[in-house]
């Protein structure tokens, strides 16, 4: 897993899991809870990979 930068991030329509960070962008929080897209917060996410 690398590090990218936002233009890089794959459509939130095609994406499973989206880690939310301390200052998420809203219209991507918005579109993922419109298509039940699971959230979860960065520090779950450093947990679950390591």
């Amino acid at each position: 897993m690398t590090a990218r930068s936002p233009e890089h991030v794959s459509p939130v329509s095609k994406t499973t899991l989206l880690v939310v960070g301390q200052k998420p962008g809203k219209s991507k929080l918005d579109k993922a809870e419109e298509l039940g897209v699971r959230q979860i917060a960065e520090e779950e996410f450093m947990g679950l990979i390591g």
